[in-house]
């Protein structure tokens, strides 16, 4: 039988085929070491643990590794990851999940062009990303609590639909379309709603009423007939049924609309809605009935109250700091919100949002522009005017004006005549003009010079007024005094801008 090196030998038959413990095995080891050396090795003391010498110091010592205090900070610290898997990670996982569903790519982009009989007709595109939303940063990571800035100055206009999704497999249709123009460097909004039952061109359906479009060809086509119709482009949309509406506003604990007038309508889905006047604090469900109900008045009062409610929306939200609903928000919209903004753009938008104040909102209408043609349980539809629409869409959304820049022909051929017996008084104008930039001007002396004449600047067909009060003011002329003739006959061939220097020329900047 082969034994372990370091098992004790038969001496004791409690110790056989023990195993030495580490200290054993070192005194071992010097022994067997001293041997061979020839020298006598006394064995060491055996060195008892300090626990063992002294277990009351290490009892102490024990117990103050694990005082009230670190034993505190333990359970912190495994409260704060259990707090991260019960909520933080449902929330991330939730906030993917609803990224994808809420976030869309964007839509086909759908046109509608006349034909050449005049008849409104499709013409369907792919989107490319220009121009159109796409849900392409929707894994939006800032750990800042800072929202994003808005990426860009231009204007955008955002449809909102209101849709009354069905459960029964009826098409849904858009109940609710307000136009929202935002304009980021200012941050001033205008909204305007348009009527359920204004009367459009919807190819495939003739003559129908605006929001048969989206039961026809949903949000693209939805798109389509406003641009086609309003004569303004669409840049995003946000769409949301009844059932997100309802526990979004239940979400942020609802919200305070001042009612102006008496709202008594018997015939809202077989019930009575009655609203009195004055402040009230709305539910989901009061507030969806508030935005419907138009037997009472009528369809742009009806927009009118979208709008306030959406302002009250706005402001609740504003007011409540809505990153704390986060985790009810993302599950209310999950099923019931989709818009092609990305999940940056919307939170860049929900900046600048926070950022207007109730003056910078304004409503809009187009009541002026329709009159009504219907007939007693037949039909009803609002007749538009279509210029009378176009002029206040173009007030209502009207490009930022914006300083135009000059725009100076410096390739303008330019010739110079010097009218008078100063000398050089031509060559020293036509270098002032080609140090100023101009590339082509020519300096000769006039035929008839000395006669005392005024100077003149002639202009031909095509020459910029910028250019013009830019070469006089080089010159050092008054431009609302030098004399100028514009279309001139009187310009030889190969130049568009004649000078004629007289007696009144000031001496150019020789610098």
């Amino acid at each position: 039988m082969t034994r372990h090196p370091y098992e004790r030998n038969a001496g004791s038959s409690s110790n056989r085929g023990r195993r030495l413990r580490a200290d054993e095995i070192r005194r071992d080891r010097q022994s067997r070491s001293a041997s061979v050396a020839g020298r006598p090795v006394q064995s060491p003391k055996y060195q008892p643990r300090m626990s063992e010498q002294f277990p009351a110091v290490a009892d102490q010592q024990a117990k103050k590794r694990w005082t009230p205090l670190r034993l505190g900070l333990l359970a912190v610290g495994l409260s704060l990851v259990m707090l991260a898997a019960i909520v933080i990670v449902p929330v991330l996982i939730q906030m993917q999940r609803t990224a994808d569903q809420v976030f869309q790519d964007a839509d086909p982009i759908i046109d509608i062009v006349d034909n050449p009989d005049g008849t409104p007709e499709i013409v369907t595109q792919q989107p490319d990303g220009s121009g159109r939303g796409f849900a392409d940063d929707n894994d939006f990571d800032d750990e800042s609590a800072d929202l994003p800035d808005w990426d860009g100055s231009d204007k955008i206009n955002v449809a909102l639909y209101g849709v009354d999704a069905r459960e029964d497999g009826e098409v849904a249709r858009s109940d609710t379309i307000i136009l929202v123009n935002i304009d980021p460097e200012t941050n001033e909004v205008a909204m305007m709603s348009i009527p359920r039952d204004l009367q459009v061109d919807i190819p495939g359906l003739g003559r129908e009423k605006i929001n048969a479009a989206y039961a026809q060809g949903g949000r693209a086509l939805t798109r389509a007939v406003i641009e086609y119709h309003f004569d303004i482009p669409i840049h995003y949309y946000a769409e949301v049924d009844f059932t997100g509406f309802i526990n979004i506003i239940d979400t942020i604990g609802g919200i305070v609309v001042d009612n102006p007038a008496i709202i008594k309508d018997d015939n809202y889905e077989w019930t009575r809605v009655y609203f009195p006047t004055g402040p009230q604090h709305m539910e989901g469900e009061t507030a969806l009935k508030y935005v419907r109900t138009r037997y009472d008045d009528n369809d742009f009062a009806r927009g009118q109250r979208q709008q306030q409610v959406l302002r009250a929306m706005r402001e609740q939200g504003v007011r409540l700091n809505l990153i704390t609903q986060v985790r009810s928000l993302l599950q209310d919209v999950e099923e019931n919100f989709r818009t092609d903004l990305s999940m940056r753009q919307s939170l860049a938008l929900a900046r600048i949002a926070a950022d207007i104040s109730n003056d910078d909102i304004e409503s809009h209408s187009i009541i002026e522009c329709t009159t009504e043609d219907y007939v007693p349980d037949l039909y009803y539809y609002l007749v538009p005017d279509w210029d009378c629409i176009h002029d206040v869409m173009h007030e209502i959304f009207p490009p930022r004006e914006v300083e135009a820049e000059d725009v100076i022909d410096y390739d303008a051929s330019i010739i110079i005549e010097n009218a008078t017996f100063i000398d050089g008084l031509a060559g020293r104008s036509r270098d002032t003009l080609l140090n100023a930039g101009y590339s082509s001007v020519d300096a000769r002396q006039a035929d008839d010079a000395g006669e005392g004449r005024a100077s003149v600047i002639r202009v031909g067909p095509g020459v910029s007024e910028d250019t013009l009060i830019d070469i006089a003011e080089e010159l050092g002329f008054e431009p609302d005094i030098v004399e100028i003739e514009q279309d001139s006959d009187d310009i030889p061939s190969d130049y568009s801008i004649m000078i004629i220097l007289g007696e009144d020329a000031p001496e150019p900047d020789s610098s």
